[in-house]
């Protein structure tokens, strides 16, 4: 169901909109007042959470919430400075938008503020924005890089003494073949 349906609103209603259409219908179905409307009142609690945040609302409105939230703690728990500079040396110009500068992207991701540059992307994304457009593709090869590269050299650190011990032992069975004649 829609989230703006939960709460009554338009889909272009406004935060004032959405936060009053919030307290009328929390008042309504909150458990404490309410106790046959909990669930009604953990769905407006849930449409809520989303719609007051301006970030979340976007990625909402353009269909990709469910597909970003399945993925981004995984982002989050990836994102390092080696991965946020990887990504950096990629983007060519000094705006990554039309309206979003390579300073801004920077810093947001050094914050880790996800909600934020994912919505500006999408946005640019759909809007056909010819900046991005040629810095996304970079963009996205440096998060792929970034992250098979961290990948790869924590399963390289993790196999490595095994490696060694196995190209020993074989060098040295090799070596001892050769000094015994069948």
């Amino acid at each position: 169901m829609s989230l703006y349906l939960n709460l009554n609103v338009d889909y272009n209603a406004s935060q004032d909109d959405i936060k009053s259409a919030y307290k009328q219908l929390s008042l309504k179905y909150h458990p404490d007042k309410n106790p046959e409307g909990k669930d009604i009142f953990q769905e407006i609690d849930k449409s809520y959470k989303i719609l007051r945040n301006e970030n979340l609302r976007i990625i909402y409105d353009l269909g990709k919430l469910e597909q970003y939230l399945n993925i981004k703690d995984k982002i989050l728990e990836q994102l390092n400075d080696n991965i946020i500079n990887n990504i950096l040396n990629l983007v060519n110009e000094k705006q990554v938008t039309s309206k979003y500068t390579l300073t801004e992207f920077e810093q947001d991701l050094r914050n880790k503020d996800l909600d934020k540059i994912i919505a500006i992307l999408l946005k640019a994304y759909y809007c056909n924005d010819k900046v991005f457009k040629f810095n996304y593709i970079n963009i996205g090869i440096g998060i792929i890089l970034g992250s098979s590269l961290f990948w790869m050299w924590n399963k390289t650190k993790q196999l490595a003494p095994y490696v060694i011990t196995g190209i020993t032992l074989y060098y040295n069975w090799s070596y001892l073949r050769g000094l015994i004649k069948y």
